[in-house]
């Protein structure tokens, strides 16, 4: 799978807002066909100057390592690890239905989060999914599985909390491009059953973390 749209990962922190403000610009909110039968995970993350990205479409998770362009930095996160992301996604053969994003949709700053920025470059269906909240308040949903509440940000709503497992802090839900967030929520409820995560994004977590400590371990010398 390759982008629809070229991108130039070494810019200036001005040039990257910059760039963010106008893919916002460009996003759709349109309801899915159905709810998505083949998913596409992706997980990244850069430490010690080494970018990780990890893309599971099938049984076995692409695992890539590249040099980070830039370190991270809240809301430009993608500019560290976009050319990890694109080479694993390179590998991903058969287009999937939508891609399950471990990062922020437009509930971010510039409205354009990691899920959304990749959602525009793929002209693809991306829906966000994090741990935190990047921006935005809201309510703590009920405890049971499948409760949920509005995330907002300046009076509108960017996201959701939901409540995926009974007794667990809810997931932070944003649709990045051709999705709404009703579908994201029916999609990352459909795919999520012994677990708090999505089973897909489970485990590009896991595989990501592994490969970042060993990177970590060996720039250091340990």
């Amino acid at each position: 799978m390759k982008p629809q749209v070229e991108t130039d990962w070494n810019v200036t922190q001005q040039s990257a807002q910059e760039l963010q403000t106008r893919l916002a610009c460009g996003v759709r909110l349109v309801p899915l066909a159905g709810i998505s039968e083949r998913l596409c995970a992706v997980a990244a993350a850069e430490r010690a100057g080494t970018a990780t990205a990890v893309a599971l479409a099938d049984e076995e998770p692409v695992v890539i390592q590249r040099p980070a362009p830039r370190p991270y930095m809240s809301g430009l996160f993608i500019f560290a690890v976009g050319p990890a992301i694109e080479a694993a996604l390179e590998d991903i053969e058969l287009r999937p239905d939508a891609l399950l994003c471990l990062g922020h949709g437009i509930a971010h700053p510039r409205r354009c989060g990691l899920a959304t920025h990749l959602g525009v470059l793929y002209d693809i269906p991306t829906i966000g999914v994090a741990d935190r909240p990047l921006v935005g308040k809201y309510e703590q949903p009920p405890e049971e599985r499948g409760a949920w509440r509005p995330l907002v940000l300046e009076g509108e709503t960017v996201g959701a909390a939901v409540r995926t497992r009974r007794g667990t802090r809810p997931l932070i839900v944003s649709p990045g491009n051709l999705v709404t967030l009703d579908d994201c929520r029916k999609v990352i409820l459909a795919w999520t059953e012994k677990y708090r995560w999505p089973e897909p994004l489970r485990r590009v977590r896991q595989a990501c973390r592994l490969a970042g400590d060993a990177a970590t371990r060996v720039v250091r010398g340990q």
